[in-house]
């Protein structure tokens, strides 16, 4: 619900802090040639979900940077351009700290999400960067929320209040209410052709939005 006193913003704060520092550890910096984005890593052996944008196609190369500084290495796997959903895979040996997945079918508008990424790519003398916000609008190949996201959130996790992962941010907008990200569903539906590393849904400097078509029109630009 809306927060109606002092005391309920005491509450969102802790269970914000408490969230976001178990989850956080399984958030990554991801730099894929002369790009870079964010990722989450969803299993032990290391699969990250990303944006198909920033891993660009199969196969490339990719560095890995945790919230501790430590790196990895690892490479791209399948890409579903359609809806701007990818897959990568960390190929050095682990276990990786990792997040569970959720789901949206039970969601509804004004939930509140937590979004984490790396915005401008990693930097070491600041700390995860989080942001609340609620669910503004759903449907089958996008979420938009009011959680303010810029330039290297790309591929980074919108969480629910449990710390599972539902959505994946995609692009942004001229307003800081217009933030889209791929629902996990996407993902869900494409898993066997992004483990096998397909490559499909057609590869573009600016991706094409997964709302065109189902909002009428392309409000952003990808980042």
């Amino acid at each position: 619900d809306v927060p109606s006193s002092l005391e309920d913003l005491k509450a969102m704060e802790r269970h914000v802090k408490k969230l976001s520092a178990r989850v956080s550890p399984a958030v990554v910096a991801v730099e894929v040639g002369s790009g870079s984005g964010s990722g989450v890593v969803i299993s032990e052996d290391g699969l990250v979900l990303c944006a198909a944008h920033v891993c660009g196609t199969t196969n490339r190369p990719v560095v890995f940077t945790f919230s501790n500084g430590k790196t990895a290495n690892g490479k791209t796997l399948g890409t579903n351009h359609r809806a701007d959903a990818g897959l990568m895979k960390i190929t050095d040996p682990g276990p990786w700290p990792h997040v569970d997945v959720g789901e949206l079918d039970a969601a509804n508008l004004g939930d509140w999400v937590l979004a984490l990424g790396h915005p401008g790519g990693f930097d070491p003398d600041r700390s995860m960067v989080v942001r609340l916000g609620r669910i503004i609008r759903m449907a089958p190949f996008a979420v938009q929320t009011d959680c303010t996201l810029i330039g290297g959130d790309s591929g980074g996790p919108l969480f629910d209040m449990f710390g599972r992962v539902v959505a994946i941010h995609s692009r942004i907008s001229e307003s800081t209410a217009e933030n889209f990200h791929v629902p996990i569903g996407a993902y869900q539906e494409s898993w066997e052709r992004l483990a096998k590393s397909e490559d499909w849904g057609g590869r573009r400097t600016t991706p094409r939005p997964p709302w065109v078509g189902v909002w009428g029109k392309d409000h952003g630009e990808g980042f």
